[in-house]
């Protein structure tokens, strides 16, 4: 044990340690089922973590005016599928009306953009209909 500590040299020991970048940060399954089950995990700088199973939905958005278009790829086929919805905003609340049944969907901004961003862009909640809390993010690019 003595000889080894005489082969490295002082400080060495430090250089070694593993430069890799931090993992600290929300992580998504890129690999997913075909239903779209994956995982999140949350990294966080005090060493605790988070992990959810989560459905993970990617689609595209454009906003015309008062009215919000999603469209959505399907994976495997490659079809795709545009809803519409009204969209309004009070506050820190987004109001989504479904035009053919007029039911509304509220969801309530976790997070918001910069502030050259649409007033859509962030992170926002809406109760799921299965008891949970859906978490939607919208990007700036669309």
């Amino acid at each position: 044990m003595v000889a080894l500590a005489w082969l490295v040299p002082p400080g060495s020991l430090s250089r070694a340690a593993d430069t890799a970048a931090p993992l600290i940060g929300r992580w998504e399954s890129v690999a997913r089922s075909t239903g779209g089950l994956g995982q999140v995990l949350e990294f966080r700088p005090d060493g605790t973590m988070t992990q959810w199973v989560a459905v993970l939905v990617e689609l595209t958005y454009q906003v015309h005016g008062p009215l919000l278009l999603s469209l959505y790829r399907h994976p495997g086929s490659g079809a795709t599928e545009t809803q519409a919805a009204g969209l309004r905003f009070d506050g820190d609340l987004m109001i989504q009306r479904d035009p053919q049944s007029g039911a509304e969907t509220r969801l309530t901004r976790k997070r918001a953009g910069g502030p050259q961003d649409m007033p859509i862009v962030g992170v926002w909640t809406t109760p799921h209909e299965t008891g949970g809390t859906a978490f939607i993010l919208y990007s700036a690019d669309g």
